[in-house]
């Protein structure tokens, strides 16, 4: 990939987590998908979400200075919702850009099945077609 596309889909991805921060997910939809975001990255801001076996490490140089959701939120609980809501949307219209079941594998599978207080309740439809909790 030319090198000036990298920096242009760098700079869309940065003013994606912008957007994602402020909670305008229409925008940061926009600027995640024009800016080709890998959808770890974006995962990898739900503690626990991301397997541990995952060799996957955040970009760097960084796409965002947060650590997880909760520095977002400032751990309310609405908008920690509206954040998991989001996600699910993004990893489904991304559904057929990249391979769905690697990434439900990444993912914490028995998080994935459990519905008592799990932050990614809204991901269970998602799990579905993974493999069966451990």
């Amino acid at each position: 990939m030319p090198f000036i596309l990298q920096i242009y889909r760098s700079m869309e991805q940065k003013a994606g987590f912008v957007e994602f921060s402020l909670l305008n997910f229409d925008n940061a939809m926009r600027y995640f998908t024009s800016g080709s975001l890998d959808p770890r990255e974006l995962i990898s801001l739900f503690p626990g979400l991301l397997s541990k076996s995952t060799n996957f490490r955040r970009g760097h140089p960084p796409l965002h200075e947060f650590a997880d959701v909760a520095q977002i939120t400032h751990n309310d609980l609405k908008k920690m919702e509206d954040l998991k809501a989001f996600l699910t949307r993004f990893l489904e219209v991304h559904r057929s850009q990249y391979d769905h079941k690697k990434v439900l594998l990444m993912l914490r599978t028995r998080s994935c099945w459990s519905c008592a207080a799990s932050p990614i309740d809204c991901l269970l439809p998602l799990s579905r077609t993974s493999i069966p909790p451990s």
